[in-house]
């Protein structure tokens, strides 16, 4: 029996995080917040229980029941990211996590 894998979509909030220094434009270096919602790509629900890994780290956190993840501060710089959840199709991205930058990445 073949199971059709559904898409997953995922809807990301990248900020720093209230009572941290903001980096000045040009530091090198720093820390950045991650969180987002992971939500289904075809009815824009969020899903529970998704596995989110960021790649190379060894760090990996589960979606609340509202789709949401949240891996505190980070260091600044390039990210790998890995969703996965039984019945969905893995979704990765890469993108620059900056230094006390707010960021939206809808992918």
């Amino acid at each position: 029996m073949n199971a059709k894998l559904l898409p997953l979509g995922v809807a990301l909030a990248l900020v720093a995080h209230p009572g941290h220094g903001l980096a000045q434009e040009g530091d090198v270096g720093g820390e950045g917040g991650l969180a987002g919602t992971v939500l289904d790509a075809l009815s824009e629900q969020p899903i529970a229980d998704a596995l989110v890994v960021l790649e190379g780290g060894g760090r990996a956190v589960l979606t609340d029941a509202d789709g949401h993840f949240d891996f505190g501060l980070l260091e600044s710089g390039e990210i790998s990211m890995t969703i996965r959840r039984y019945g969905y199709e893995a979704q990765g991205t890469d993108f620059f996590l900056p230094a006390g930058k707010a960021l939206s990445l809808i992918h």
